[in-house]
C-alpha cells in the first residue's frame, strides 16, 4: 500500500493564512496529499500539545486559549470545504521554529507564510524554519497582482552539491503544475589565484557559466521531455541576479547551503536573504533526495 503524501502547513494569529492554505491546497491537489494544519502559540517553557491528531511525546496535554484552537478549526473546515483535500489540525505550546522543524521530519513538504516573530534570531519564524527543516520549506506569500499564464519556475542553479536536489524539486513541480522551468545561473568576475592576480576575460567567465548550466541541465530536459526550459546566464551577485530575474515566476527554487546550526539561519545566505525580499514563492530545498517532489 503506498504512502499518501503529507504537506505540513505552519499557520499564525498574527497574519492571514489564506494565501498559504491557498497555495498548499494547490500543491496537495497535484501530489494527491493530505495536509497537516499546524499551529503554534509560543510558550519557551513547554512544548506541549493541544487539540487533535495526535499527541507530543513525553508531555500532559493542557488547553489551549478557545480562539487558538478555532484557528486551527477554521483552516480545517475552509480546506475541506474548498478542496477534496483531506486535512487535520493541531494546536501546539512551544517554540514555533522548533516544533514545525520537528513536524518536517516526517513531511513531504512544509508550507509557511512569510511570519514574523521578534523571538527567533532572524525576526522571521519562516527564515527559521527554511535554515533547519528536514525537508524543502515553501515561504508562500501573497502574490502583488495576477500572474500570466505559464508563469515560470525559476531555479537557482550553481555547482555545490545541492544542485541535483534543487532541480528535481523545480522539474517535478513544474510538471506537475504544466509550467516552464527558468535556470539561472549568476557569475561575477573572479581572479585566478592559480596564476598569480591574472582575471579571466568576462568572455570567458560567461562561457564557463554557461558550460556549467549545460552539465547541470543535462539528463533533466529528457526525464520531463513536456517542461520547456529556459536558460539564464546572468552577470551578477547572487541574490540580485535572482531577485531580477523573478518578477513574473510563479515559484522561486534556491538550495540551502548553510554549513552551521546557527550560521545557516544568517542573512548572509542566499536563500534566506531572497525569503525575505523575493516578490514571489521561494521554496528552499535541503538535499533529501526522497522528498524533492520527483
Amino acid at each position: 500500500m503506498s504512502r499518501t503524501p503529507t504537506i505540513v502547513v505552519g499557520i499564525d494569529e498574527s497574519t492571514d493564512n489564506r494565501p498559504t492554505l491557498d497555495w498548499a491546497i494547490d500543491e496537495a491537489m497535484s501530489r494527491g496529499a493530505r495536509i497537516r494544519i499546524v499551529h503554534v502559540f509560543a510558550d519557551a517553557m513547554s512544548r506541549h500539545m493541544v487539540g487533535t491528531g495526535g499527541t507530543a511525546k513525553g508531555t500532559a496535554v493542557r488547553a489551549a486559549p478557545v480562539e487558538l484552537r478555532r484557528l486551527t478549526d477554521d483552516a480545517v473546515d475552509y480546506v475541506v470545504s474548498v478542496s477534496a483535500v483531506t486535512a487535520t489540525g493541531v494546536t501546539l505550546r512551544g517554540e514555533p521554529v522548533r516544533i514545525l522543524v520537528a513536524e518536517s521530519e516526517l513531511a513531504d513538504l512544509v508550507v509557511v507564510g512569510p511570519t514574523r516573530n521578534r523571538a527567533t534570531l532572524l525576526g522571521s519564524v519562516s527564515a527559521g524554519i527554511a535554515g533547519r527543516s528536514k525537508s524543502p520549506v515553501v515561504v508562500a506569500r501573497r502574490m502583488a497582482g495576477p500572474l500570466e499564464p505559464g508563469a515560470p519556475v525559476v531555479v537557482g542553479v550553481d555547482d555545490s552539491v545541492l544542485a541535483r536536489d534543487v532541480l528535481a524539486f523545480a522539474f517535478a513541480f513544474a510538471s506537475r503544475h504544466c509550467l516552464p522551468v527558468r535556470a539561472v545561473r549568476c557569475w561575477q568576475p573572479r581572479p585566478d589565484y592559480s596564476d598569480g592576480w591574472i582575471t579571466p576575460s568576462p568572455r570567458e567567465e560567461q562561457a564557463r557559466a554557461a558550460t556549467d548550466l549545460s552539465e547541470a541541465l543535462a539528463g533533466w530536459r529528457e526525464r520531463y521531455p513536456k517542461v520547456p526550459v529556459g536558460r539564464h546566464v546572468i552577470r551578477r551577485h547572487t541574490v540580485r541576479g535572482l531577485l531580477e530575474d523573478v518578477s513574473d515566476a510563479r515559484l522561486l527554487v534556491v538550495g540551502a547551503h548553510g554549513r552551521h546550526p546557527t550560521l545557516d539561519r544568517m542573512l548572509g545566505s542566499v536563500s534566506q536573504v531572497v525569503l525575505h525580499r523575493a516578490p514571489c514563492p521561494v521554496a528552499v530545498v535541503h538535499g533529501t533526495n526522497d522528498r524533492c517532489g520527483s
